[in-house]
């Protein structure tokens, strides 16, 4: 699999959902503020780029009126619900980049709800968001 990847299918009534799915540990609100401005710049533009590249691969229609839901596994400790938001931040940006979303503003990107993270084998999150084709 690769590390980063889209997949989206055929919009049911006009709805469609777009799922970004990363298989890296997302870096955390505490290690971007005990970081410096040059790492924290490295960071976002590492996930923006990635899902940016992925959704241009997939070529998925573009949405509005979008709601996101945030899914998070991890191998080691658990981090807090929602501490990966710069890591989320920088792959919605990296959409916007790709036109899956015209913006991140409250006007096509109405709601994020990050889901309480799991333990697993491997650390990764997914994005999930569902809007209306634009």
């Amino acid at each position: 699999m690769n590390v980063c990847s889209v997949e989206w299918r055929e919009p049911v009534h006009g709805m469609l959902t777009v799922s970004l799915t990363i298989q890296m540990r997302p870096w955390t609100t505490n290690s971007e503020r005990r970081g410096n401005r040059y790492q924290r710049a490295t960071n976002t533009k590492e996930w923006r780029e990635l899902a940016f590249y992925a959704a241009r691969s997939a070529n998925p229609p573009t949405i509005t009126d979008a709601t996101a839901i945030v899914d998070v596994w991890l191998k080691g400790r658990l981090q807090d619900c929602g501490a990966c938001h710069p890591s989320v931040k920088a792959l919605i940006d990296g959409l916007v980049d790709a036109n899956v979303l015209h913006d991140d503003t409250g006007e096509h990107l109405t709601m994020i709800s990050f889901k309480a993270p799991q333990r697993a084998k491997s650390d990764g999150l997914a994005v999930h968001l569902t809007g209306w084709l634009a």
